[in-house]
């Protein structure tokens, strides 16, 4: 897992109204980022459509500003994904912080991987453009 990757387990992919159009919900409550620097909780909530593989995601990261003594003070961080399902969702991401956009229209994946139980493991890769990281 590199930095900036998001990896949440046991995301729901449910087809609630039988049109093809199915809800994704999935949640974490410590989610360590930034090579353990940053502990946050993570929502990920959005739409994909099974016909054009359209994909919509809302992900609220509410960074623990006084992690590990306060878990309940978070700074938000709005990341917004949209994108086409090929192997994986290719798209880009919108990233805003206290009302404060931070990242518009940065290169993205999203995998959804699903285990036995019908429940998913996602994953949001962002892409840096002209450098590499080696984490």
């Amino acid at each position: 897992m590199r930095r900036g990757d998001i990896v949440v387990e046991g995301v729901t992919r449910t087809d609630l109204e039988g049109d093809g159009v199915y809800d994704i919900v999935g949640s974490v409550n410590d989610l360590s980022l930034a090579e353990g620097e940053i502990h946050a909780k993570v929502d990920i909530s959005g739409t994909e459509n099974a016909e054009t593989g359209a994909i919509d995601l809302d992900i609220e990261v509410g960074w623990y500003t006084g992690y590990p003594d306060d878990m309940e003070s978070t700074m938000p961080i709005a990341v917004k994904f949209t994108g086409v399902r090929a192997t994986i969702y290719t798209g880009s991401l919108d990233v805003t912080m206290m009302d404060f956009p931070i990242a518009t229209g940065q290169s993205a994946t999203v995998s959804m991987i699903e285990d036995a139980e019908g429940n998913f493991t996602f994953s949001l890769r962002r892409h840096c453009r002209g450098r590499r990281h080696s984490h």
